[in-house]
């Protein structure tokens, strides 16, 4: 392959993958919350004891994750990765292992926030504020 091109100040996100390359049991969300900010609480809570962090790098698989980490060093940008769990996470940025998605599977919340009446966009305002990372995406671009 030719040299790589670097390009200033450039970012690249993907989203998480349902593909995790760890091998230690990642944490689930307990759904037994009533509501969608105690299910955001209690969540960010059970982050905050995980005592194995590796970096997002090392934790998510998949194809177009894979693309995009190729992507990233190919232009010298910098790689952010949306997750449903952890909301915006760079790559470089030490992580749990979990299994948390707002998509269909194992893992998924999305029943949840649909029989409380909720939205993907309910929960990643939650958890943005649970973590203290209110609008990251927003000041990234």
């Amino acid at each position: 392959m030719g040299k790589s091109l670097k390009i200033e100040n450039w970012q690249i996100v993907t989203s998480c993958s349902s593909v995790k390359r760890r091998k230690d049991t990642p944490i689930t969300p307990s759904l037994s919350s009533r509501g969608l900010e105690e299910l955001a609480s209690s969540w960010v809570r059970k982050l905050n004891k995980v005592k194995t962090l590796e970096p997002a790098i090392d934790t998510y698989g998949g194809r177009s994750f894979t693309d995009a980490v190729f992507a990233s060093k190919l232009i010298g940008a910098d790689l952010n990765v949306i997750s449903a769990g952890l909301g915006l996470v760079k790559v470089d940025e030490k992580i749990p292992n979990y299994n948390l998605t707002i998509s269909a599977g194992e893992g998924s919340i999305a029943g949840w926030l649909k029989d409380r009446g909720h939205t993907s966009k309910d929960w990643w305002k939650s958890l943005s504020n649970h973590l203290h990372k209110a609008n990251s995406l927003n000041s990234l671009v």
